[in-house]
């Protein structure tokens, strides 16, 4: 009889354990499987917060490589720089058309100086504006050994330096308008002997040939 009462007491226990170790197996899954979700949350949400970055990361970079690719290096002619243009030749108007007359020029006080006649022509009209802005100078040297023979200044044009037509041999006539208000030295040495300055009366021209020899004639 106590066999028995033991038996079944031992056959309870067991099965409360049981009970109890299915229960708490049940329990720690639950548990685990929670942990299992939580953590995944925040792996997800730092997959997501990681993925916004690269792509912000992305952009930026592609911006700063659009940057790059649509940047030029442009140099633009400072009011020293010296530039060519090409102009054309007209005997009714100073206004540049293309391609005949080459000149080397740089920008400065407000206009335009000629630095340099690299052109082959012969007879040359040197227009009153250049890029908009007046001619006001024939630069040192820039005619200086050409093969020139005849010359019109623009009517803007305010100066003529030294050595500006030293040894043109062909230079046979030059317009120079009243506008021009100094010539300097040496302008035209080494010139043609039968050189002709065209300019008006009482002009600066004027004088300047009369105070060395050269020859000139009065038009209105």
């Amino acid at each position: 009889m106590k066999s028995i009462k033991i038996t079944s007491i031992i056959l309870f226990l067991t099965v409360i354990l049981l009970s109890v170790y299915i229960g708490g197996k049940q329990i720690n899954s639950k548990i685990e499987q929670s942990i299992k979700e939580n953590y995944q949350t925040e792996i997800d949400a730092l997959k997501e917060k990681l993925n916004s970055q690269s792509n912000l990361i992305n952009s930026i970079i592609n911006v700063g490589n659009k940057t790059d690719s649509t940047t030029t290096t442009t140099k633009k002619p400072t009011t020293q720089s010296t530039t060519t243009t090409t102009t054309k030749k007209n005997t009714t108007t100073n206004t540049p058309v293309e391609d005949e007359v080459l000149f080397e020029y740089v920008k400065e006080n407000g206009g335009i100086t000629i630095t340099k006649y690299i052109g082959k022509q012969t007879s040359v009209t040197i227009p009153n504006k250049i890029e908009q802005l007046p001619v006001l100078k024939i630069g040192e040297n820039a005619f200086a050994n050409s093969k020139v023979k005849s010359v019109t200044l623009p009517s803007s044009c305010e100066e003529i330096d030294w050595f500006a037509f030293y040894g043109c041999y062909a230079l046979t006539t030059i317009y120079v308008s009243s506008e021009v208000k100094t010539i300097g030295y040496g302008a035209f040495d080494s010139c043609s002997k039968s050189l002709t300055i065209y300019c008006e009366r009482n002009s600066y021209a004027q004088k300047y040939a009369q105070s060395f020899g050269i020859k000139y004639s009065i038009f209105q």
